[in-house]
């Protein structure tokens, strides 16, 4: 709760929107030590699991940000659930599948982290293109309205030197 509540209150400091990256590592680690901490006193694994699944699924998928920052959360939640049963070795009769379940996840979030870092890369480039486009169109656009506006006061100047012509 304590976490929830500090993370809360820092959104309103002018830290958080510059430093967004460290203190989702950081709230994602107190919330896995705070996990570990209960998996050890209660014996149960799967809340460590599922707190490091959805946490490193959930930021690989919501952050925009690089891999080196998406594989801290996936480290910290391997090394959470490593003392996790290095202190309850016995009790966990599915470790085999929690390992390799922690493993595909973290590797599955990091593949997902490095496409979004590409694909962001992409509409990057598609924007820069447009903006290219969008100007050079204005800069047409721009063109042809003084064109138009010297043609028509050229017509209006030979208008009137008719006009003089047949007086």
């Amino acid at each position: 709760i304590a976490i929830g509540i500090l993370a809360f209150a820092a959104t309103f400091t002018p830290l958080v929107p510059r430093f967004w990256r460290e203190a989702c590592v950081t709230v994602c680690a107190g919330v896995m030590i705070s996990t570990t901490k209960i998996g050890i006193d209660s014996g149960a694994f799967e809340p460590l699991f599922i707190s490091i699944v959805t946490l490193v699924i959930g930021v690989g998928t919501l952050a925009p940000w690089e891999t080196g920052w998406q594989a801290s959360i996936g480290w910290i939640g391997i090394a959470c659930f490593y003392v996790l049963e290095a202190r309850r070795p016995d009790l966990d009769p599915h470790a085999f599948m929690h390992w390799l379940g922690l493993f595909t996840i973290v590797s599955l979030a990091q593949a997902n982290t490095r496409l979004q870092k590409n694909y962001r890369r992409q509409i990057a480039e598609k924007i820069a293109a447009l903006e290219a486009h969008h100007r050079e169109l204005r800069y047409q656009m721009t063109i042809s309205e003084n064109l138009a506006s010297e043609r028509e006061s050229a017509l209006h100047r030979l208008a009137e030197r008719e006009g003089t012509l047949r007086e």
